[in-house]
């Protein structure tokens, strides 16, 4: 298993832990809310890391040519 395979499973369960609690912050949850909040920051940090390893891992993509006309 690589890094990048590694990061998308710790990513997973976090962003649908966000998922479970946005549901309930819709219906009112103060609690669930501020579960949202903090576990947002923690997802940020993971996601910055998973930018560098996917860069370095991750073959390059290539911007499609313009249509001339």
């Amino acid at each position: 298993m690589n890094e990048t395979e590694k990061m998308v499973f710790k990513l997973q369960p976090m962003v649908e832990a966000i998922q479970k609690d946005l549901v309930k912050t819709l219906k009112g949850n103060k609690t669930a809310a501020q579960r949202v909040r903090t576990n947002s920051v923690k997802l940020e940090k993971e996601f910055k890391i998973f930018r560098k390893v996917s860069m370095v891992k991750l073959p390059r993509i290539r911007k499609s040519k313009k249509v001339q006309k």
